[in-house]
């Protein structure tokens, strides 16, 4: 048996003719398959400047079985962000470099816009004070509208009740590797 098959006209560029509906319509599913899990949309931001978080100005950010709050840890870094289109994936990559003065852990931690609570946090432990380490947070969040979104990193440490200063981006308050070493923070947009 001999299946019947249509034939899809190969439209010449130079030509300026309508399209009909379903010439149209294949057009749009074939636009829709080529363009989904393509990356649609980037932005960054990075900072090398030395801070400090201390835990007498709230630096603290508890290792515990509760989510980290807004009011918890120094905000290091924020981006702002504008989906392509609703239903994308926004994949959001940070890392701050961290130096303590004591032993603890070095936790960082991910907001969206002004909400109260963490979406993600991930922590280090540093055993005593003398280094500096990297700490990573990684969230895939998907877009449910076009408006501008604001992603907020934020830094802290629990010390377990000791007096602590974390430098942001150096150590021991003071800049490191000539200024290349930094934080950042990307977003990159995902169609579906």
């Amino acid at each position: 048996m001999k299946i019947p098959s249509r034939r899809i006209p190969v439209q010449d560029p130079t030509a300026t003719r309508a399209l009909d509906g379903q010439d149209a319509a294949l057009r749009a599913v074939a636009s829709q398959v080529l363009r989904a899990g393509r990356l649609v949309g980037y932005s960054a931001a990075t900072d090398s400047a030395v801070d400090t978080i201390v835990s007498t100005s709230g630096g603290t950010i508890p290792f515990d079985n509760t989510k980290p709050q807004k009011t918890e840890g120094k905000e290091v870094l924020a981006l702002t962000y504008i989906p392509q289109a609703a239903g994308n994936w926004i994949i959001v990559e940070a890392e701050v470099l961290l130096a303590p003065s004591t032993g603890g852990h070095l936790v960082a931690a991910l907001f969206v816009d002004e909400e109260t609570l963490a979406r993600v946090a991930m922590a280090r432990y540093m055993l005593t004070a003398g280094g500096a380490a990297p700490v990573a947070v990684r969230m895939a969040w998907k877009a449910a509208d076009t408006e501008r979104h604001t992603f907020r990193l934020r830094a802290g440490m629990d010390a377990g009740g000791a007096a602590f200063t974390v430098t942001v981006n150096g150590q021991a308050g003071a800049r490191m590797l000539g200024g290349a070493a930094g934080s950042f923070i990307q977003a990159q947009e995902v169609a579906v």
